[in-house]
């Protein structure tokens, strides 16, 4: 019998308000327990502080262009700039090429290239306001594996006569050919069970929870890993 159901929530990095748009890529499970900020993640790139605005008045546009650099670039990863704290149209050039805006993830993988690039950002007069510095300091360029993991369902569920943990995990979208693994891990970042993840089928984790001593605390992970990354998602379970 099934007698109690999860809140199974997206995880989100700490120091950081939570990205509904896409998992963050973390390089692995030292980076997640160790870092406090979005800001010290090795596939992150921020593109906070000085920006040069420009009111260009004869066509009603402002104009916003930051130079920046890539931490650690690779041309064999795939970046992608998140506007997703945009609320207002915009035009982003990357190195004089337009991105497609029509996701709030955009590939800008292309256009850029070791050393120094320059995004310009054009917002209508009309569509500007005090908020956009500060949407534009948000924004976040994020690195990548070629063989990822790019979405995946997780629903569960705890047995309470049993006392088991019933979890199944579905990847619903890849790219490249990831060969990925999962691993349970409590709060305390203890690996509990681990497995390699089928890409075709549903993947059935039973986990005992009565040989953790530690019942109370119910907030389990689960690391989805490829050779590259480790995405991160939370369990919140509700006795």
């Amino acid at each position: 019998m099934i007698a109690t159901t999860l809140t199974v929530t997206k995880d989100k990095v700490k120091g950081a308000e939570m990205r509904k748009a896409y998992e963050i890529p973390y390089s692995s499970h030292h980076e997640y327990f160790h870092c406090t900020s979005i800001e010290q993640l090795h596939a992150i790139t921020t593109l906070c502080d000085y920006w040069i605005v420009d009111n260009k008045r004869f066509n009603n546009t402002f104009v916003y262009t930051k130079y920046f650099k890539i931490n650690d670039y690779d041309a064999s990863k795939d970046y992608f700039l998140d506007t997703q704290s945009f609320n207002t149209s915009a035009i982003c050039l990357i190195n004089g090429s337009m991105l497609n805006m029509s996701e709030r993830l955009c590939d800008m993988t292309r256009f850029i290239h070791h050393g120094e690039n320059t995004l310009v950002v054009m917002i209508p007069s009309d569509n500007h306001s005090e908020n956009t510095l500060l949407a534009l300091e948000r924004m976040l360029i994020v690195e990548r594996a070629n063989d990822r993991i790019s979405r995946f369902d997780v629903t569960t569920n705890y047995d309470e006569v049993t006392n088991y943990l019933h979890i199944k995990l579905r990847i619903t979208d890849i790219e490249g050919a990831p060969m990925p693994s999962y691993t349970l891990v409590d709060t305390h970042g203890n690996p509990l069970i681990s497995g390699m993840i089928s890409l075709d089928d549903v993947n059935h984790i039973d986990y005992p929870l009565f040989t953790n001593t530690s019942l109370q605390d119910s907030h389990y992970r689960l690391f989805i890993d490829t050779d590259d990354e480790t995405l991160v998602h939370t369990l919140n379970i509700a006795f």
